[in-house]
């Protein structure tokens, strides 16, 4: 799960719709949920509102396996106003060391 902020730092409240194009499937969630609403976040000028967004990664991948997906957000007060980021997602293994303690 990759984590973003959004600041509306603009004077007046708008409307921000978010975009995610990735290949591997990304749920979008926002805190808080009422400011989400068919893939806009409403925000009053001074507020926030932080996004998640949860990468599936597909069960079939390989160790070493990424995915670039681009999360954008653009302003409909203006859409001139647009911000990007690179949510790069990869397929690791960790390894948990559980040490044996004999019972007495």
């Amino acid at each position: 799960t990759h984590t973003l902020l959004l600041t509306n730092t603009g004077n007046i409240t708008d409307n921000y719709l978010v975009q995610v194009d990735g290949t591997w499937p990304v749920e979008i969630s926002v805190v808080p949920q009422s400011a989400y609403q068919g893939g806009s976040v409403n925000l009053d000028r001074g507020r926030s509102a932080v996004i998640s967004a949860a990468v599936s990664i597909p069960q079939v991948s390989a160790l070493g396996a990424s995915d670039d997906a681009s999360l954008s957000v653009t302003s409909s007060g203006d859409p001139t106003i647009v911000e990007t980021a690179t949510l790069r997602t990869a397929v690791v293994i960790h390894h948990v060391h559980l040490p044996l303690i004999p019972a007495q």
